[in-house]
Order: C-alpha cells, then sequence, then structure tokens
C-alpha cells in the first residue's frame, strides 16, 4: 500500500474533537451543523499542516543559513502555490511534506552533536512521515547524509568507535520500523494483503 494510517487517524480525531466543540457551541447559540463536514475538518488539517511546514522549514534554513535566509524560506513557502493548492484540497502531502521537514531538521542536530536522542527522535519522525505515505522511507538517506557529516564533517577520523557508529543507525531503524508498525498493524497482521493487493 502507498498510503499509510496516520492521517485517517489524525482525521478521526479532528472529526472527534470538532464534534465536542459543535455541542458546546450548540448550547451557547444556534448552529446549522450538529456534525462537522469531515472534507471542511480535512482542509483544516492540512492547513495546520502547511503552517507547521513553513515553521519546520524556516527553522532549518535558520540554523543552516541565518535569520534572513530563514525569513525568505518562510515567504516564499507560504506563498508557494503547490503548497497553498494541497491545503485546500485537504490532501495527505501537506501532512506528508511536514513530516519530511521534521525529520530534516532533526536530522540537522544528528550531523551537529549527534546524540543518542536524536537518532531515536530521527526514527520516530521517520516512522510518522511513512505512516502518511511508504515512499518517505527515502528520508534515510539524509539521515545517513547526516550522520557521516557528524562523523567525518571536520576532516577528522570518526569521534566514537565503529560499532557505536553502527549502533546508532541500528537504533534508528529499530524505532522507526516499531513506531510505523504501531500506526499500520495490518502490514503486521496480514502483510500479503497490504502490500501487494491492488
Amino acid at each position: 500500500s502507498t498510503y499509510g494510517a496516520l492521517p485517517i487517524y489524525l482525521l478521526a480525531a479532528g472529526i472527534a474533537m470538532a464534534k465536542h466543540v459543535l455541542i458546546w457551541l450548540m448550547l451557547l447559540l444556534p448552529f446549522p451543523y450538529d456534525s462537522a463536514p469531515m472534507v471542511y475538518i480535512g482542509r483544516l488539517m492540512s492547513v495546520l499542516a502547511s503552517l507547521v511546514t513553513v515553521w519546520l522549514t524556516a527553522e532549518l534554513a535558520r540554523r543552516l543559513f541565518g535569520r534572513a535566509v530563514a525569513l525568505l524560506t518562510a515567504l516564499l513557502l507560504a506563498i508557494c502555490l503547490l503548497s497553498v493548492r494541497e491545503a485546500h484540497f485537504a490532501t495527505v502531502d501537506t501532512l506528508l511534506v511536514a513530516m519530511m521537514a521534521l525529520t530534516l531538521l532533526l536530522g540537522e542536530r544528528i550531523s551537529g552533536r549527534g546524540a543518542w536522542r536524536d537518532y531515536m527522535l530521527v526514527g520516530v519522525a521517520i516512522a510518522l512521515a511513512a505512516a502518511v505515505k511508504v515512499v518517505a522511507v527515502l528520508l534515510v538517506a539524509p539521515v545517513l547524509v547526516a550522520h557521516c557529516v557528524h562523523l567525518w564533517g571536520d576532516g577528522s577520523v570518526p569521534k566514537p568507535h565503529w560499532a557505536t557508529n553502527l549502533s546508532r543507525l541500528v537504533i534508528t531503524g529499530v524505532v522507526a520500523a516499531a513506531v510505523w508498525l504501531t500506526l499500520n498493524p495490518y502490514a503486521l497482521i496480514d502483510p500479503a494483503s497490504y502490500f501487494w493487493n491492488r
């Protein structure tokens, strides 16, 4: 399956929250809806995901290139036609891009300090992105680049022992697989139908 289950979970949670909000609103004033239309909730969530993407991308730009580039990045992404259009149509791609931006931001921490916590958080972020669309597993590539930069970015020999370096990548993969399977249990329950059923 190309798509993961995370958008469905979030949409169901958003609809449940909206239902409770509408109940309270109906106590205060007459409201024409007794339930929130699914498409409106989806659009709102897409807009929120796009806004989060702007912030995450700007923060990554600030860390790498400074405040001026970060502000320019935020401006250009905020007015990007593709991002605005996808938010309007409530597609899952806005959530996917937000999770990808989160992964890259956390990956920047790996290139800098490379703590165990950074690798684990990156594993969670990759899993969340892949739980939107499986193609997000390609985020492993920039994480590997960040890992290499952490080890050899200053031209020196690797800092810790090679086994420690490898174990950090392994724990990233284990965390990513565990979180992804938790969010997509049918891939474990019936893998043949999940991966190959058309």
